[in-house]
């Protein structure tokens, strides 16, 4: 995931006079706060996604039932 952000942050923090451990401490792909952030939002996205696929599925048994559906009536059942 760090990787993928690119050193442009870092760089400029280091440029200011941040020491290494204040580079990786302050990082925002690091804040819990930011977390918290990505677990709500990627909840919110399944619980949609989720709606979405109850009302356009059909839910027959062996004909339009998704895993998804099998899986929540099993868990219901």
């Amino acid at each position: 995931m760090l990787l993928e952000i690119g050193t442009d942050q870092e760089e400029a923090a280091a440029t200011l006079g941040a020491g290494p451990g204040r580079l990786l401490a302050g990082h925002p792909s690091l804040d819990p706060s930011g977390a918290r952030l990505r677990v709500t939002l990627t909840t919110a996205r399944v619980l949609g996604e989720f709606g979405a696929v109850v009302v356009v599925s059909g839910n027959i048994t062996g004909k339009t039932q998704t895993m998804t559906l099998f899986i929540s009536n099993s868990v219901e059942n």
